[in-house]
């Protein structure tokens, strides 16, 4: 995703309005007049939704800004060291000098490259976590709401 696209994306969650989505909901379920239906709850538990589902996107938009900045500054210091691991190499006084720079060079390029995978590991793992457990909660309290809402409405045992 391009840093356009990502803010294209970033300005469409921001104009998501949770508020309005709930009165067009609103609007159509009036339309339906349907009895036993305690339209008011409905609305209010899907507004719920809505705002979770809003709420999940903006931390998922956060997590992954925050990524593409991390993996830049990653890039940004290896083009930093570059240089200075050339200049060393070139400084090396014989072949065996310079096979033991790169094989230095080698061991701390590949320690550092898993230490930089295993952080960007984790950082999508807590975003990951964040989001499912925001999920999670809402659709839990949703059925709740709609288990509530089913026996408000339960006809009377005769």
């Amino acid at each position: 995703m391009t840093t356009k696209e990502t803010s294209s994306f970033a300005e469409l969650i921001k104009r998501l309005d949770p508020a309005a989505l709930a009165d067009e909901y609103k609007e159509f379920l009036g339309k339906l007049n349907l009895p036993n239906l305690d339209t008011k709850a409905l609305i209010e538990t899907q507004s719920k939704n809505v705002q979770a589902l809003t709420d999940a996107n903006r931390v998922i938009l956060e997590s992954t800004q925050s990524l593409f900045q991390r993996q830049t500054e990653m890039l940004q210091q290896v083009l930093e060291e570059a240089p200075e691991a050339v200049k060393s190499l070139g400084s090396s006084k014989s072949p065996q000098e310079a096979a033991e720079k790169q094989i230095k060079m080698i061991e701390d390029s590949v320690s550092k490259a898993l230490a930089n995978f295993s952080e960007i590991v984790e950082m999508v793992r807590k975003s990951q976590d964040d989001t499912r457990q925001q999920v999670t909660t809402r659709f839990n309290e949703s059925l709740e709401e709609l288990r509530l809402s089913m026996e408000k409405t339960k006809p009377e045992s005769q």
